[in-house]
């Protein structure tokens, strides 16, 4: 819930009223506040889409990746893909499609890099950010 109050307001995030009603409509089971705020969000423009702006990819202790992510400057996204690629191509070799600007996976084997990309509700609007360097997180 209060993920949602940061990212409606924009306090220390930039505002995003997709992640705001993402994170209220995870919290509405359980807080009646989120599910006020959703009620009174508003519809997110679901225009074109911009890229997003990767800013942390890290391996966990327990071996797992933690990246995360924020929406571009353009209206806000429906979901992301998070795509992963070897060093040689830019040939997708895994994705995961996620609605929250963070995912936590298991590295693939043969990942050397990431992307992600933003995508409107019919998925045929999609802005990529630039492939990011995985070794940093190794």
């Amino acid at each position: 819930y209060y993920l949602g109050q940061m990212f409606e307001a924009g306090e220390g995030v930039p505002r995003d009223a997709a992640l705001a009603a993402a994170w209220y409509r995870r919290a509405a089971g359980g807080e009646p506040y989120a599910r006020d705020s959703l009620s009174t969000l508003g519809r997110p423009d679901r225009g074109a889409v911009t890229p997003p702006v990767p800013l942390s990819a890290s391996l966990e202790g327990d071996g797992s990746l933690m990246l995360s992510w924020i929406s571009g400057a353009g209206p806000d996204p429906h979901q992301y893909r998070v795509e992963f690629t070897d060093d040689a191509s830019s040939v997708p070799l895994a994705s995961q499609e996620v609605i929250l600007s963070a995912l936590r996976t298991e590295l693939p084997p043969g990942a050397e890099r990431w992307r992600v990309l933003s995508m409107d509700s019919t998925g045929t609007r999609i802005a990529s950010s630039d492939w990011q360097t995985l070794i940093a997180a190794r």
